[in-house]
């Protein structure tokens, strides 16, 4: 899981640290809540807009009916916050497929902060 932020951290040398932080926060938060709730991370897939500067996130993994939900965990009452962090600072959803899904996050200037995890 280290390699993924620091990859993503060497792409957006110049980008706005703000922004580079949010990336990098979305990033960490997305992987860790595959690994936590959706059984392990599939596939990891990073891209970054340089005109707008926007960074999109994808991360798929194996438990379709494992979706993230703000400020709430099956692993107990300590869990939550991953999806809270990420509704704070991008937008975000999930696209569930009938064996996987893919949890989406996208940080940038023009992005409406914290659409709260709809499905798109």
């Amino acid at each position: 899981m280290t390699v993924v932020p620091g990859w993503l951290r060497d792409q957006l040398r110049g980008v706005d640290r703000r922004l580079a932080i949010d990336a990098e926060l979305v990033v960490t938060a997305l992987i860790a809540n595959a690994h936590d709730h959706g059984g392990g991370v599939d596939i990891v897939r990073i891209y970054v807009h340089r005109r707008p500067v926007q960074v999109r996130v994808e991360v798929d993994d194996g438990l379709p009916q494992a979706s993230p939900t703000v400020g709430r965990s099956r692993l107990g009452g300590f869990g939550g916050r991953g999806p809270a962090i990420v509704d704070s600072v991008a937008s975000w959803g999930v696209v569930r497929r009938l064996r996987d899904q893919t949890v989406w996050a996208t940080v940038g200037p023009r992005q409406n902060r914290g659409v709260g995890g709809g499905d798109r």
